[in-house]
């Protein structure tokens, strides 16, 4: 990915972001969000192309130092993603006199070039205020975190609406976004396919936990997600150490440090379960009021993004066969934009006429001048009736193709009036009806050879059976006598054989 790709997925993101080229030890600082500029009172003149340690190391105490430095050091050398917690973390965002007490996780993600080498570092920050505070600045809080989340669905759908992001994409940065809302969360949303669990966006689970889950059948004993999604309901499992449905991945949660884990269904409009949207925690909790809130609110989020993934998906195969349908059948759709005189043909339409797409542009004129010269009258005829009596239409056409090859074309055509009741636009379909038509005259002129050959051979069998039919006759004359009948028995013997020979002939050219 390039720094400008980089800094797009940057300036996305809703937590505290901070771009480092890997240049150890300084790790000059590329680029920075606004929320991180926000966060820490920052211009950006003060932070780029400035050292990570020479900004915030006079800050840090010495063991947060090392901490952050090792974390450096892990991405750049297995080129994964890593975390800590600062517990210490001085860096020159907390007044004094503060009444909130600061932690700050820190996230820390390798983006790697063609070369599979470490090109970037990405550093995500959150801040945490402990412990609970007093009931004026919990509202103060609520309130804040509910702009905040009004910022981050903002940005997921922007994300959401544009091509060159992955859905993929859209869940993690929504999931990072909920997480830096609620500081001990770690959200994770599996997609259900076939009664089976598969992730779909888990950016802070680890591996081996994903790995676990990854193609488990769903049931009502499968920890939360694999129940919320069989009974279609929430599923609040405040210790996992105390809870039935998580006695067979009771060792799993525990390896992954997991105490307590909310699932909640995500269920599309005709009541089939699409995905879970879990929420885990690193001590037994049960979610409060707000919270609750706040997962209801991303289910639906994520019921409209994962919905429409799935309409789209649908859509997208839909076209797909009809186009290999059409492709198939030589069969093509157009419309024509009357007003703006716009044409749209579909690509096996234009496989029909021969042209190519991206040489030749489509309009009413350009349609009329493919049309073979005896159908340019005709056809325009009938369209102009269309427009004049607003009736549907079926007709034939010729059509000649750029190498002047005839085709013929069975056409429809529909029209579409505005409110006023004044045409605006007409669509319609072609089926490529050569094949049939060259069939048709092969039979026609088959069927004309045979009436042909079959007057041949009538009138070659007329001429010995005559000739049989009147010896026959002087035979049995009375006034024939014995010598004029054997001359004629010699001669309705030859006609007979005359006449075998012609049924003979007749016989193998009908084979």
């Amino acid at each position: 990915m390039t720094l400008s790709g980089v800094k797009s997925v940057l300036r996305m993101s809703p937590k505290a972001t901070i771009i480092l080229i890997p240049d150890y030890p300084r790790f000059t600082i590329a680029d920075v969000n606004v929320a991180f500029l926000e966060i820490f009172n920052r211009k950006p003149t003060e932070l780029i192309e400035n050292g990570f340690f020479e900004v915030f190391g006079r800050n840090l105490e010495d063991g947060d130092t090392k901490s952050i430095s090792e974390l450096f050091d892990h991405v750049l050398t297995l080129k994964t993603a890593g975390g800590a917690r600062v517990n210490r973390s001085k860096f020159g965002l907390i007044d004094q006199d503060s009444a909130y007490t600061y932690y700050t996780d820190i996230e820390v993600f390798p983006v790697l070039d063609e070369n599979n080498e470490v090109a970037y570092i990405i550093q995500m920050l959150t801040d945490i205020m402990l412990p609970v505070l007093p009931l004026e600045f919990t509202v103060d809080i609520n309130s804040r975190r509910t702009t905040e989340l009004e910022r981050l669905e903002k940005t997921v759908f922007e994300l959401n609406s544009k091509r060159e992001y992955a859905i993929q994409d859209v869940l993690s940065c929504y999931v990072n976004g909920i997480e830096a809302l609620f500081p001990h969360a770690i959200c994770s949303i599996l997609q259900i396919k076939n009664e089976r669990l598969y992730n779909l966006s888990s950016p802070t689970l680890q591996d081996f936990y994903v790995n676990a889950l990854e193609g488990l059948e769903i049931g009502d004993d499968v920890g939360s997600c694999g129940t919320s999604a069989y009974l279609k309901q929430i599923i609040i499992v405040e210790d996992i150490d105390k809870d039935r449905r998580w006695v067979k991945y009771k060792e799993l949660a525990s390896k992954a440090g997991f105490k307590a884990c909310w699932s909640h269904p995500i269920i599309d409009s005709e009541g089939g379960v699409m995905a879970t949207f879990a929420i885990y925690y690193r001590q037994p909790k049960r979610p409060d009021t707000e919270e609750l809130k706040i997962i209801e609110r991303a289910v639906s989020l994520l019921k409209v993004i994962l919905e429409n993934k799935k309409n789209l998906e649908i859509l997208k195969e839909t076209t797909l066969l009809m186009t290999q349908g059409q492709e198939l059948a030589h069969f093509g759709n157009w419309s024509w934009d009357i007003k703006n005189n716009i044409v749209h043909w579909s690509d096996s339409l234009f496989a029909i006429y021969g042209l190519d797409k991206s040489s030749f542009k489509a309009t009413f004129e350009g349609y009329l001048e493919l049309l073979h010269h005896e159908e340019k009258e005709r056809v325009q005829k009938i369209i102009q009736n269309v427009l004049s009596t607003r009736n549907d239409v079926e007709f034939e056409e010729r059509i000649v193709r750029p190498n002047g090859e005839i085709r013929y074309l069975k056409s429809w055509g529909k029209l579409k009036i505005d409110d006023r009741g004044i045409p605006e636009k007409m669509i319609g379909a072609c089926l490529d009806i050569t094949e049939s038509k060259k069939i048709q005259e092969e039979l026609l002129a088959s069927e004309t050879r045979l009436r042909s050959v079959e007057w041949a051979q009538s009138h070659l069998v007329r001429g010995p059976l005559t000739r049989i039919m009147g010896i026959t006759e002087l035979l049995f004359d009375k006034d024939t006598n014995d010598t004029s009948r054997s001359q004629l028995l010699i001669y309705l013997d030859s006609s007979a054989r005359e006449l075998d020979k012609v049924i003979k002939d007749i016989v193998n050219k009908s084979y």
